[in-house]
């Protein structure tokens, strides 16, 4: 699963696989804005069939959180 979130995030943050990891952030990535958080969110719970509830997902600011975040 932390694989398949990584492609997502790096697919739609145009960014190389290698580049993302937990300490990946929205301050430190420029392309990581409002739409593409939404989009990476959506599509993480379309793909792997999670629910995030929209509170959470406004706190949201690493990957790490994300992964977390799912584990609930």
């Amino acid at each position: 699963m932390r694989e398949q979130i990584f492609e997502i995030i790096a697919r739609i943050l145009e960014m190389d696989i290698k580049a993302v990891n937990e300490k990946l952030s929205i301050e430190s990535t420029e392309k990581w804005d409002s739409l593409a958080h939404l989009m990476i969110i959506g599509e993480i719970e379309e793909k792997l069939k999670v629910n995030i509830p929209l509170e959470t997902v406004l706190e949201l600011s690493t990957v790490q959180d994300l992964l977390d975040a799912i584990q609930k």
